[in-house]
């Protein structure tokens, strides 16, 4: 497929077929999001896939840190309901989760915050020349601060 078909072609998938992803597609997946232009030629991104009982969980603590929590100054602003829940049921629906990871850097979140957005757009432009079905989230970061 052309490229302009798949950018034309490209949609947000919220519902997702129970499927086995092959490791040589995933890796390819992640072949093309290394391939992304970065900030400094950073590359800031670490790459884990996910599946089965651990993307649950996954699915399970973002609930939990929903249910727990107060409302984020971002859904105060904008007066936003959370759709966390949706999108945890979502991820369990999904073969595999792909979680994009970066260290903590006060002077390069906006940097790495955009080559990782580059990544992640390779990725699912690559699922969609594949016929895969791909859905990019962004509902919870979590940190973790670094003992000293």
């Amino acid at each position: 497929m052309e490229l302009k078909e798949n950018i034309k072609n490209r949609r947000s998938i919220r519902k997702f077929k129970n499927i086995e992803i092959a490791k040589e597609i995933i890796e390819d997946l992640i072949d093309c999001a290394r391939l992304a232009p970065s900030a400094k030629n950073r590359q800031p991104w670490k790459f884990v896939i996910v599946t089965d009982t651990i993307k649950n969980q996954i699915s399970d603590i973002m609930l939990e840190k929903e249910n727990s929590s107060k409302v984020s100054l971002e859904r105060q602003i904008y007066k936003a309901n959370s759709s966390v829940k949706a999108t945890a049921k979502i991820m369990k629906e999904a073969p595999i989760l792909i979680l994009v990871l970066k260290e903590y850097e006060d002077n390069w979140i906006i940097g790495d915050s955009l080559s990782i957005g580059g990544a992640i757009e390779h990725i699912c432009l690559r699922a969609t020349d594949l016929g895969l079905g791909s859905l990019w989230i962004r509902d919870i970061v979590y940190t973790r601060e670094r003992n000293s």
